[in-house]
């Protein structure tokens, strides 16, 4: 990987419109979802709409 190590940021406030800020400084966005929902959640989904970067979404593969 050399010098692209991943950035991890820990910030208070509004997950979504922090991310969302931030997202023109960003090549990569990854975001989680819960695995027991069908949809992506509320912070997932407003971060797919609204970001200026791609977006990766996750879930949970683990049964519950």
């Amino acid at each position: 990987w050399g010098d692209l190590l991943p950035a991890i940021e820990v910030v208070d406030g509004e997950p979504a419109a922090q991310v969302i800020a931030e997202s023109g400084n960003f090549d990569l966005v990854v975001v989680g979802r819960h695995a027991e929902r069908f949809l992506i959640g509320g912070v997932a989904e407003k971060v797919v709409r609204h970001a200026e970067c791609p977006v990766l979404v996750v879930g949970n593969t683990e049964p519950s």
